[in-house]
């Protein structure tokens, strides 16, 4: 019986053992994507964009059932899309004050979790 326990104990710690191993090995090759994804100046571009007037965006967030105003899937696409969330148009008309206001606004964990539950959520955001 002493034999028996042993041997489950053993199983459990080499499986415990392998588990951790496999953890560290997943952690450091997410590590080594990132130092390989990094630049110096990585943040410049999202640094330099100004700041949009108070109310300017709110309206982002707001759902409007069937609505044709643009902008008004990016709740729906934040909880049950998929693929990339494209927004398009002419220079100098806001996009990047609006992704980054997107990006830093409260709402969007929110809304990402309803897609994703119990699952870890990463943003990775990079503007250009």
């Amino acid at each position: 019986m002493i034999q028996a326990e042993t041997a489950s104990t053993k199983d459990q710690v080499t499986d415990l053992y392998q588990q951790q191993r496999n953890n560290v090995e997943i952690q450091e090759y997410r590590h080594r994507i990132l130092l390989r994804l990094w630049f110096e100046d990585i943040h410049v571009r999202q640094e330099t964009i100004h700041e949009a007037h108070g109310s300017t965006f709110q309206w982002i967030f707001t759902e409007y059932a069937g609505s044709s105003r643009p902008g008004h899937d990016i709740v729906e696409w934040l909880e049950r899309g998929r693929g990339t969330y494209w927004r398009s148009g002419k220079a100098g008309l806001g996009k990047s004050n609006l992704m980054n206001y997107i990006c830093e606004h409260s709402q969007l964990d929110t809304h990402l979790r309803v897609r994703s539950g119990s699952t870890q959520i990463l943003s990775p955001k990079f503007f250009f």
